[in-house]
């Protein structure tokens, strides 16, 4: 009866160890849960914070081709200034030199 005794006390030890040792497990399987689900949302704010950042690129790029565009606009608009003061300076010259020209002829032509 006594060794009965002992083998009834040690399945009790023992279904007792089990069932700690199951809490256990399913204590570890929450905690794992929630720190899967911890990090999902992490990667869901990195990918956002991510795609973020890209559009911020995108946009400063954007940005910077405009600026880009609107510079050399401001080139070309400079260059036909240029170019026109250069058109008057030389018609200037031109009509300078013709008036020139005729007044040399006609004072030929009174001599």
């Amino acid at each position: 009866a006594e060794e009965v005794a002992v083998a009834q006390t040690r399945v009790e030890v023992a279904e007792a160890r089990a069932a700690h040792l199951e809490a256990c497990v399913d204590g570890l399987r929450r905690g794992l849960r929630t720190e899967q689900a911890a990090q999902e949302q992490q990667l869901g704010e990195a990918r956002a914070d991510f795609a973020r950042a890209e559009k911020f690129l995108e946009e400063a790029a954007d940005q910077r081709t405009a600026e880009f565009a609107e510079r050399s606009a401001l080139e070309c608009r400079e260059a036909r200034i240029f170019a026109l003061a250069e058109q008057a300076k030389v018609a200037r010259l031109a009509g300078e030199a013709a008036a020139v020209a005729t007044g040399a002829r006609e004072a030929r032509a009174r001599e």
